[in-house]
């Protein structure tokens, strides 16, 4: 149940923090061109293959403006979904929806990190055995350090098949010359 208590403060001191200063407004502003970077690796290397496999030629030229076309596309998205939850959020009367978003955004941070204190606490077996009894999210609390690791680990295959195929155009355009 302590457990459960500190977990539920740390929650409740997070969405404050996060509503009343908005510490995430620069991180959000950044958002878009991340998700349009994400866009370009991910979708970069496959756009290169087909328009140059249309095209009947490839060249870095070419890779860097699909890149650029996929980050823009990505980028564009990403605002225009930003600009929807915004427009919905006036409209369903929230007054400030992105001091909202702020303060979910930094209670889930803060969730994250009290879940990898837990394990660790945890794995150090200093927890007792009654505190871990007791407790209703441990169980959850200990798989979420494990959850994000592995959707961090689910990103490498894109970021290795865009290193690669760059790498196989920049190669191929010295092979040329």
């Amino acid at each position: 149940m302590l457990i459960d208590v500190v977990f539920a403060i740390c929650i409740v001191y997070g969405f404050y923090m996060g509503y009343k200063n908005e510490p995430m407004n620069k991180i959000f502003r950044l958002f878009p061109f991340l998700a349009g970077l994400l866009t370009g690796i991910y979708l970069g290397p496959i756009i290169y293959d087909k328009v140059a496999g249309m095209w009947g030629s490839d060249g870095v030229l070419l890779f860097l403006i699909t890149f650029i076309f996929c980050c823009f596309i990505g980028w564009s998205f990403s605002k225009y979904l930003a600009d929807m939850f915004t427009t919905a959020a006036k409209k369903a009367n929230i007054k400030k929806p992105e001091k909202m978003l702020n303060g979910i955004t930094l209670s889930f941070l803060f969730a994250i990190l009290f879940s990898g204190l837990i394990a660790f606490f945890n794995k150090a077996e200093i927890i007792s055995s009654k505190t871990k009894d007791t407790s209703i999210s441990l169980t959850v609390l200990e798989s979420l350090p494990i959850k994000v690791k592995e959707s961090f680990s689910r990103l490498q295959p894109g970021f290795k098949k865009f290193y690669q195929k760059s790498n196989e155009v920049i190669d191929h355009k010295k092979s040329e010359d």
